[in-house]
């Protein structure tokens, strides 16, 4: 018998937060890869992106914690943008620890056990 382990999973992920100027496919492109591997984009016939953020499919490695957002300087002025990232179509997520496959409930870290307070503040938000 074989074990495989499945840690790489893809997903649709939105960017939010991007100046206008660079919602361009090669944008999307630099950013996807920063996330994980990039897998689609989604542009117009112009090569631009339409709308409030860009849209990408990416596979990433659901054993570490996703990422929340990305720090990058976009007009390469020293001066960093931060751009959120939404998740579409997410299993089961953890908004204690980060990681995809359990959720808050079943965390085995130490908040995950004390499960009965209401008043905690989660790091990946609700």
């Amino acid at each position: 018998m074989v074990n495989m382990s499945f840690t790489r999973a893809e997903f649709w992920i939105q960017v939010h937060n991007a100046p206008l100027i660079c919602m361009t496919k090669e944008m999307g492109e630099f950013l996807g890869r920063l996330i994980g591997d990039l897998v689609d984009i989604d542009v117009g016939s112009t090569g631009e992106c339409f709308g409030k953020f860009m849209r990408m499919r990416v596979a990433i490695d659901i054993s570490k914690p996703l990422k929340r957002f990305l720090r990058v300087d976009l007009a390469d002025d020293g001066e960093e943008s931060l751009l959120l990232l939404r998740y579409k179509g997410l299993p089961e997520f953890c908004f204690n620890c980060g990681l995809v496959g359990h959720s808050f409930w079943e965390c085995p870290t130490e908040r995950g056990e004390n499960s009965m307070k209401t008043d905690l503040e989660y790091e990946f938000g609700p």
